[in-house]
């Protein structure tokens, strides 16, 4: 893939209220050794923006985000981790179970879905079907 490319993140939380969200953004790609990296800006909730870095390569993915919401989130089929959640009012720690992960990268375009399950304490908040895609502009 180019350096310049178009993404979109799609996401459908299953929890009290079943909610879809998505986010489309100019973007950058990056590959540096087996690593993939995609960056790019999320404004998708007003007052909150973040900037955002997806890394992954066989079997792991990670997304991270930095501004007015800040997280890191790991995901490895099979595997749980717990990590700390920024937001305006207040930080807690979140764990994130993935359920699957698969993703397919080739010369033009790349897909990545992730199904995972998240908690916070003992408290199950969702369960999250997230499609992330990435294509040449």
């Amino acid at each position: 893939m180019r350096n310049d490319i178009r993404v979109r993140v799609t996401g459908i939380q299953n929890g009290d209220e079943d909610t879809k969200s998505e986010v489309s953004a100019k973007g950058t790609y990056r590959k540096i050794g087996e690593r993939h990296f995609i960056k790019y800006h999320d404004d998708s909730l007003p007052g909150a923006g973040a900037d955002v870095l997806l890394q992954f390569e066989d079997g792991h993915f990670e997304m991270s985000k930095r501004g007015d919401i800040s997280m890191r989130l790991i995901f490895e089929e099979g595997k749980t981790f717990k990590e700390k959640m920024a937001l305006p009012y207040g930080s807690f720690i979140v764990e994130v179970e993935t359920r699957k992960l698969t993703v397919s990268v080739n010369d033009t375009d790349t897909r990545a879905e992730i199904d995972y399950l998240l908690k916070i304490g003992e408290e199950q908040v969702s369960r999250t079907h997230l499609v992330m895609e990435a294509w040449e502009e």
